[in-house]
This record gives structure tokens, sequence and C-alpha cells, in this order.
């Protein structure tokens, strides 16, 4: 439920709402190319019954008579399987334009996303910037927003798989009612299952892109402190930190991988033991005969490749929803802290205090107990000899490093 509400929660506002006649205009090209692509392989049945001697006649049959008649085409294989291809033909191309249009909604979602992201750190964000929380900000704006906009893709292709696989069901309700139901029921089972699996993958691959952004914020604050952790000696401690960093994130790849090919398997391997479950019960108890099944397996084997695609865009969709929620939570902290500033009446009118600072860099005193009040609207200069602690004053202002004891009061 939650993952439904944060999915279309984004997809209203960074593609729907701006968008609403591209928007329904995807949708329909792709129930048009489902509708073409199941019909052409329901048209395949009569060639097939065809090829093996199996004169028994059906709806398809009736559905290809009058298509012939239309193009006044007489009746034989050539011109079946030429009227079958086509179709199948006509509903992929749909299928790929119903691609393009979601792509270029994608694209439209990245840029608004990323629109509004900009607008936020360019004139409310500020608290984060001055708690050096610049590498969130930064992996938020950059990676998160990127494949938080591929839930629009994968939306569409669940949307597209989801109706060819309802119209294929639809076909095979026409060859054998009994044999439908029975992989229906087989169906569900599976996706109900394959929940837990979804799950598990989640979890994993959310603390994978927490990791991100602690990875990003890392290598933000390592970057704008190389000259102070130099100058310090700290190098081997910053290095063994990153390993260990960079561990903990490949163990959690790791699972979320696991998690990811686990799921397509699964699905493979129940859908093969659904061929046998369809062969065994439709000659042993439903009466069914060879060639029926024979055309039934074709068309489940049709679905079988709708549903594992239908599988991976459930999966992508899991994996960008977790992006998804990053950004609206980042979204959602932003207006619960608004700050102003700069002419926007965020004025320093008292000034800043520094009480008592004592900082030390392993043995070595750099700070001791050092107190000094800058007033608002001030110039203020700090001199001193190389190595007597001027950029440490900074680096402790900007949080890049953390003092020992004392305060840092504003206002």
């Amino acid at each position: 439920m939650i993952l439904a509400q944060v999915l279309f929660w984004y997809i209203y506002n960074f593609s729907f709402k701006n968008n609403k006649i591209l928007f329904l205009i995807t949708i329909l090209i792709g129930l048009f190319a489902a509708f073409l692509a199941s019909l052409g392989v329901g048209l395949l049945v009569p060639t097939i019954s065809s090829l093996i001697n199996d004169n028994s006649t059906n709806y398809f049959f009736v559905i290809l008579n009058q298509v012939l008649a239309f193009f006044s085409l007489e009746y034989n294989i050539f011109n079946s399987l030429l009227i079958a291809s086509s179709i199948i033909f006509l509903g992929d191309l749909f299928a790929y334009i119903s691609s393009i249009t979601s792509s270029y909604l994608t694209k439209v979602a990245l840029v608004d996303s990323r629109t509004i992201l900009f607008k936020i750190i360019l004139y409310e964000d500020f608290k984060n910037i001055i708690e050096n929380k610049t590498g969130e900000i930064i992996s938020i704006v950059n990676e998160q927003a990127s494949l938080a906009s591929e839930i629009i893709e994968s939306f569409f292709r669940l949307i597209l798989n989801t109706l060819f696989a309802i119209f294929l069901i639809i076909a095979l309700c026409f060859i054998s009612i009994d044999l439908t139901l029975l992989s229906i029921v087989i169906g569900t089972f599976v996706l109900l299952s394959q929940h837990k699996i979804y799950s598990l993958f989640r979890v994993y691959w959310r603390s994978w892109q927490e990791k991100k952004i602690e990875l990003t914020t890392y290598y933000n604050d390592l970057i704008n402190s190389i000259k102070f952790i130099k100058q310090t000696g700290r190098e081997e401690l910053k290095e063994i930190e990153l390993k260990k960093m960079s561990i903990n994130e490949g163990r959690v790849i790791f699972k979320a991988l696991i998690y990811k090919y686990l799921s397509p398997f699964y699905t493979k391997g129940i859908a093969t033991w659904l061929i046998f479950c369809i062969v065994i019960v439709g000659l042993e108890f439903f009466n069914s005969t060879g060639p029926q099944i024979l055309i039934f397996l074709i068309i489940v084997r049709k679905l079988q490749s709708s549903v594992n695609q239908i599988n991976l865009a459930f999966i992508d969709i899991s994996k960008s929803y977790i992006n998804v929620n990053i950004i609206k939570k980042y979204l959602n902290q932003t207006k619960k802290t608004k700050i102003k500033y700069g002419s926007k009446n965020f004025e320093l009118t008292k000034g800043i205090e520094l009480k008592n600072l004592l900082l030390k860099y392993n043995d070595k005193l750099v700070l001791n107990g050092l107190s000094l009040k800058i007033p608002a609207k001030s110039f203020f200069s700090i001199v001193g000899g190389s190595g007597s602690g001027k950029t440490s004053i900074f680096n402790i202002f900007s949080r890049i490093v953390q003092q020992n004891d004392g305060c840092i009061m504003i206002d």
C-alpha cells in the first residue's frame, strides 16, 4: 500500500500533472498494442491447427476468415501466417511507440524533479548547507533524482505487459476455460508468494541507497578537508574508514542482487511446473486433445514472456520506489524547516561567538580554550603563523571537524 502511495505521488506530481494528454495517450497506445499483439497470437491458432491436421474450429477461425474476406484473400497457410504476423508486427510497433512516449515522460519527470530540488537548494534549504550536508544534497539531486525518474518508464512497462497478459488470458479462455482457470490459480499463487521476495529486495536496496548517500557525503567532506587531513597525517585513518564503508556497501549490494535474481528464477521455475501440470491435468482430467494442449502451451509460453516482463518491471519499480521515497522525505523535511536568510529576512543581528573551543589532533593541542566574538555586520581577520589553527577554526565552524570541547553560538 505504501509503495502504491509513493508511486502515484511521484507519477502525479512529476508526470501526469503537467502532461495529462500525453500520459493518457501513452496508456491508450499500450492498450491498443497489447490488443493487437494478443490478437495476432490468437490468429496463429488456425494456422497451427492446419499444420497438425486438426480440423476443429474455434472463435479465432471465425475472426481469421473475416479478416481474410476483408482483404479478399483465400484461406491457406501462407495468408493465415501473413495476416497473423502482420497484426503481431503492428502490435510490436505500437508497443515501441508507447515506449518512446513513456521515455519522454521519464525525461520530463527527471527535469521537473531536479528543477524543484534546485529551487529548494537555492531559496530554502540553507540549514542543510550550514550543517555541511552538501554530500547528501548532491546525491539526492544527482543520483537519487535520476534513479527515481525511471519509475515512470517501469510503470508504463508494467501497464503494457499486464494488458498483454490479460488479452492473452482471454485468448486462452477460447481454447480451454478449465486449463485457463488452472493457470490463473497457479499464477496468482506465484504473484502472492513473490511478495516476500520483493519485500526483502526493497530492504536491501534501501540500505544500498542509504550507503550511497553516506559515501557521497563522506567523499565530499574528504575532498573539502584534504589539506587538513594531509597536515595532520590522517591519510591512513581515512583509508581504513573508506575501506570499511565500501565493504559494508558491498555486502548490501550482494544481498540485494541475490533477491533481484531470485525473483525471475522463481517465476521461470514455477512456469516450468505449470506447463507440466497443464499437460497432465489436461489429458487426464479435462479430456483435452493433443493439438488443443499444444496450441494452449504455445500461447502460455508467450504469456510467460509477458509475465517475466511484468516481474522485471515490478523489480525496477521496487528499486525506484526507494529513490522516490528519499526525494519525498527530503521535500517533506524542507517544508517543515523554513529558514529565511540574506535579503529574505535572515539577518545576523548579534553576531557569532566562540566559547572555550578545544581541539586536539591525536596528542597535539591545536586550540586551547579559544573564545572570541564576531559582531554582526563587521569585518574580522584571523592572523597567525602556519599551523597555528586558523583553518581549524573555520573547519569547526563549517562542521568539517568536530571540536573536543566548547561551543559556537550564532545570534
